[in-house]
């Protein structure tokens, strides 16, 4: 009885040990396919920080744009108000040189010596009080002028 045992014994060990080796192999390979989906979720872990990554430099490449585009605006309403303050004040610089000359003592020596003509000083007095009426300093110009000129008229003028 014992040899027909071993035949059996044998074809069952030898079965047994082509499926230890199946089993093996297939631990092996689970194990490999557990490895590459760790990878796999690294890797996604480190795809999904890079994205955030790049999406906050897309929020802030927008918020810069913004930023620009407001700054863009403000520059050119500045340049407009500039221009336009220039464009309505300029004549009271024109206003101001010419109060500041007229009580100069050189400018008043020269009208009460008659050496600067009283028409060039009444001209330049009455320029300013047309284009500077509603500022405060064009009548004061006239009427500094009528004083050194000595004209009621003019005086009544300003």
């Amino acid at each position: 009885m014992k040899s027909s045992t071993q035949p059996l014994t044998l074809s069952w060990t030898a079965h047994n040990t082509g499926v230890m080796n199946k089993l093996k192999s297939m631990t092996k390979s689970t194990e490999d396919l557990g490895k590459q989906v760790t990878q796999l979720q690294e890797g996604q872990a480190l795809l999904a920080k890079e994205l955030k990554a790049v999406a906050q430099s897309v929020n802030d490449l927008r918020a810069q744009v913004a930023l620009n585009a407001g700054r863009a605006e403000a520059w050119a309403e500045l340049h407009r108000l500039t221009a336009e303050m220039k464009e309505e004040f300029a004549s009271r610089n024109h206003a101001r040189r010419l109060a500041r000359s007229l009580i100069t003592e050189l400018v008043t020596a020269a009208v009460r010596d008659r050496t600067l003509a009283s028409e060039t000083v009444r001209q330049a007095v009455s320029t300013q009080m047309l284009s500077n009426g509603e500022y405060w300093l064009g009548p004061a110009v006239v009427a500094v002028a009528a004083e050194l000129l000595e004209e009621e008229e003019l005086r009544n003028q300003a």
